[in-house]
């Protein structure tokens, strides 16, 4: 059997087509979301199928689920909801000037997810602007999770695999490192 090096040449080329294409069919949003408050709570829930919302007063109001702009910060805040300290995740952006955080549990598939892939993305991709869109995942189990998918400012796609016994407490010190890396922070 002969080698024939045009086979490479021509796996490579169909490769880069199909990211082409795959990039194509999914628009950039634009920066930010229209009409958003500061905060934003990610929970399937309360979102109404959606996953974010915000507040106004005890009234969910559901946002769409797609936001593009730079991450600024991951925290993981003690907070007191409904009586209790809790530890939350915070992502922390900015997209037309405004900064905004969204808000979930520390370790749901949403904040999980999200610092599994800033841990397995390099800084330089990191200080551009990134594109979330939360969509509702169904489990093994079941149930139903908020998740979200990620894309870089050239609409690649921005991901890493994960599994719940992963060493978390790892995974969110490369993710914070990344971000603060990116936005130029010492550590």
């Amino acid at each position: 059997m002969t080698h024939n090096p045009i086979v490479p040449d021509v796996v490579a080329l169909l490769q880069q087509m199909l990211s082409a294409v795959e990039a194509l069919s999914q628009p950039t949003a634009l920066e930010g979301f229209s009409d958003y408050r500061k905060v934003v709570y990610s929970n399937i829930t309360k979102g109404n199928g959606d996953g974010w919302y915000t507040l106004e007063g005890d009234k969910a109001i559901t946002q769409p689920p797609v936001f593009t702009g730079r991450i600024l910060q991951i925290s993981f805040p003690m907070l007191e909801r409904r009586g209790q300290e809790v530890r939350k995740f915070h992502l922390t952006m900015k997209a037309n000037g405004s900064v905004f955080t969204f808000e979930s549990g520390y370790d749901c598939f949403f904040s999980k997810t999200i610092l599994a892939t800033c841990a397995a993305t390099s800084p330089e991709v990191l200080s551009q602007p990134v594109q979330l869109k939360t969509y509702v995942k169904e489990l093994r189990t079941g149930d139903k999770t908020l998740a979200v998918s990620l894309r870089g400012a050239n609409n690649q796609l921005l991901s890493s695999e994960w599994q719940n016994d992963d060493d978390w407490n790892a995974i969110a010190a490369l993710a914070i490192a990344n971000v603060n890396t990116a936005n130029g922070c010492t550590q």
